[in-house]
């Protein structure tokens, strides 16, 4: 079988246990916020992964949205997921539900990999009167 022919196989590249790394490289997102709605953290860069992972997300008060590949931001619940795969770029945006001010943290956990923590963020967003 030809190089080219083996890699649209899936020969090349796949690793040598036949498994697949469902684990990323680091993230990082920063806090969000202080200050009025609408406020977003930057983009993450998902590397390190050879299949799609789901990414759950965990708060305390709010409303997260989240924005994949630069796209329009979509609300997640607390405890909803985002399926993610390699290179996607993935940020966040918190409102809140009434004016004043929402407080909280953010729990980014790895629900593909055994609900393993990849990141926690911060947000501080006030909604004005």
């Amino acid at each position: 079988m030809s190089g080219l022919l083996r890699m649209m196989a899936g020969v090349i590249g796949s690793s040598s246990a036949g498994g697949s790394d469902g684990t990323p490289d680091a993230v990082n997102w920063a806090n969000i916020g202080p200050g009025n709605e609408p406020q977003t953290n930057a983009n993450q860069t998902i590397t390190g992964i050879d299949t799609t992972i789901s990414l759950e997300t965990f708060y305390t008060s709010g409303l997260l949205h989240y924005s994949l590949n630069g796209g329009s931001f979509t609300f997640i619940g607390n405890g909803g997921s985002v399926d993610v795969v390699n290179n996607d770029t993935l940020r966040f945006r918190m409102d809140n539900v009434a004016p004043g001010t929402v407080t909280g943290t953010v729990t980014v956990r790895n629900a593909s990999d055994g609900d393993v923590d990849l990141d926690t963020f911060t947000y501080n967003v006030t909604l004005p009167l």
